[in-house]
């Protein structure tokens, strides 16, 4: 049996590819890269909503889907009936700054339902809002929150949504 030193070569380096040999460290959006990712996080009532007697419960989850989009699903209640609030997608946790400003797909671009995650709903008559969103993109991890604004017309911060 005759081997080659191309042989030796190859082989060597197919057992370093399959191997593994070397060092590699996973962060979180390498992790979201290979599949999809679900985060989710309750409602927590902020200062400002509390002064104007909300208290919120409910919930929100974000499906990331790896190369292919991205959903968001909200829910909440103890609204005051029939009022529209703005809520979006923001870019750092609550504990920070109450959760940053909007996350934007296209860092610096426009400020739009496509560029950002916007989950706008209308609550009803018992005070209850819910609201899906779906982008064709999947969102990077600095989508670490969502922040609900009061339908007055400061649009102050009345809750917000860790998405863990």
């Amino acid at each position: 049996m005759h081997i080659s030193v191309t042989s030796i070569l190859i082989t060597g380096g197919l057992f370093l590819m399959i191997g593994g040999c070397g060092h590699y460290s996973m962060d979180k959006h390498d992790a979201m890269a290979g599949s999809a990712q679900v985060t989710k996080g309750t409602v927590v009532t902020t200062a400002a909503g509390g002064e104007r007697n909300y208290a919120l419960t409910g919930n929100a989850a974000m499906n990331r889907i790896a190369n292919e989009k991205t959903t968001v699903d909200l829910h909440v209640a103890g609204l005051h009936a029939n009022e529209k609030h703005p809520s979006h997608v923001h870019n750092l946790p609550c504990e920070e700054k109450g959760g940053g400003g909007h996350y934007q797909h296209e860092k610096g671009g426009n400020v739009n339902a496509v560029n950002e995650i916007w989950l706008t709903f209308t609550s009803n008559a018992a005070g209850i809002g819910h609201a899906k969103s779906s982008h064709g993109h999947m969102a990077r991890p600095d989508a670490q929150s969502i922040v609900i604004h009061d339908s007055t017309k400061d649009k102050a911060r009345i809750a917000c949504i860790n998405l863990k």
